[in-house]
């Protein structure tokens, strides 16, 4: 049954190459080609401009000067722990104006069923909203939403009482259902979706060599890969902690991690203080076509995830599963939805959060063996072929909303 839908949401690409929530992206674009008609609501930022997509993008303002706006698209918290001063003041702005913009889309277009991404701030108003247009709402969780909710008694009742008008709640990590449970969600509305990738875009083609060329990194040096938001949670000084007795074994070994945040500088000082920032590369922000090519020229893909000083963790980082795509054996914690995707001596390694010492082991285990690292690759793409990719997920959110629609 062809749909129309409005996704809520708090983050988006906001122009082509953005990696920005571009998982959220990904969905959006896979329920389009199951003939639904997807619309996508977001807030403005001084970033947007268009283009190319199958679905239907709405810009929301909220605050008067785009530059000061911090809601939505990783601006909100500080380090992914709490929520900027700034945030106090501009939510009750940004959740009229969302609220008014997801009322006109609905009914102009005719909106079928509201799908929420994120409980806080998002579900408020798309679960106002369907109250007021009596149109189905589902609640997608993502980590740091159901984290704050629990945190914070008035960020608690919000999201109790979304969760209460949802008629369906989705986790990509058992962690953020039973978080939500605890919050006030009906554990029998909740349903375990995790998040998949796009084989097509990460073909396992012949590492080139320009980007080694780039980055000042010989052709046949192993590369370590760690990619995402330089922030606590994501556990890279856990990665880079590792450095100094791998290259005690391995000292053609190089290190590279991509992204940006409030991390950096941290990350930057611990090489230099360990004596590895001569082979820790970290180039920052990169543009979206470029992470294909990360991946391929890498021997590996690390995923350290921990739970940060604040109880903070990630829901299912995406990188994961891309780095499964291009058929590179992933090394992960046990953390999260990292185990739901990550087969322990299978598509990769499982190693305790935060044990630097058990990831050390594990980077140096696959280094010694380019046999095992192609068999966890072939594998781990085989799995995305099959099951983890987005056009399943997609299927399955298909289902989950013909449940919501039944009478």
């Amino acid at each position: 049954m062809s749909l129309s839908v409005c996704i809520v949401t708090s983050s988006y690409p906001r122009f082509e190459q953005d990696g920005n929530a571009r998982f959220v992206r990904s969905i959006a674009e896979a329920q389009a080609a199951l003939s639904h008609t997807v619309h996508v609501l977001a807030p403005y930022a001084p970033q947007v401009c268009s283009y190319p997509s199958p679905v239907q993008l709405h810009w929301f303002r909220y605050v008067w000067l785009a530059q000061s706006g911090v809601m939505g698209h990783a601006g909100a918290l500080e380090n992914d722990r709490r929520l900027k001063r700034s945030a106090y003041w501009l939510a009750p702005l940004y959740f009229v104006a969302q609220s008014v913009a997801l009322a006109k889309i609905v009914r102009r277009y005719r909106i079928d069923l509201i799908h929420a991404h994120w409980v806080v701030p998002n579900g408020v108003s798309a679960a106002l909203v369907s109250r007021w247009t009596n149109k189905p709402l589902v609640v997608s969780l993502h980590g740091s939403d159901v984290y704050l909710s629990m945190r914070s008694a008035w960020l608690g009742r919000l999201a109790r009482w979304v969760f209460q008008r949802a008629r369906a709640v989705t986790a990509c990590s058992p962690e953020l259902a039973e978080g939500a449970v605890r919050v006030g969600a009906d554990r029998q509305r909740i349903h375990l979706v995790p998040w998949g990738a796009s084989p097509e875009v990460f073909t396992d083609r012949a590492d080139e060599g320009h980007l080694r060329d780039r980055l000042g990194i010989p052709r046949d040096a192993p590369i370590v890969l760690g990619l995402g938001r330089l922030v606590s949670k994501k556990g890279f000084a856990n990665l880079i902690q590792s450095a100094p007795r791998v290259l005690a074994k391995y000292p053609e070994t190089w290190f590279i991690i991509v992204g940006d945040g409030p991390e950096r500088e941290r990350l930057v000082s611990q090489a230099n203080s360990l004596g590895v920032s001569n082979r820790v590369i970290l180039p920052g922000p990169v543009r979206w076509s470029e992470v294909p090519e990360y991946l391929r020229m890498s021997s590996m893909f690390v995923v350290p995830s921990v739970r940060d000083v604040s109880g903070n963790m990630d829901g299912l980082p995406t990188t994961a599963l891309e780095a499964m795509a291009a058929g590179r054996p992933v090394i992960g914690t046990a953390v999260g939805g990292i185990p739901l995707v990550v087969e322990h001596d299978q598509t990769g390694l499982i190693v305790p959060e935060a044990d630097s010492e058990a990831l050390t082991g594990a980077i140096i285990k696959l280094l010694s063996s380019v046999d095992e690292r192609q068999r966890m690759g072939r594998a781990g793409r085989e799995r995305v072929e099959r099951y983890l990719n987005w056009g399943a997920v997609a299927r399955q959110f298909d289902e989950l909303y013909n449940l919501t629609l039944a009478p």
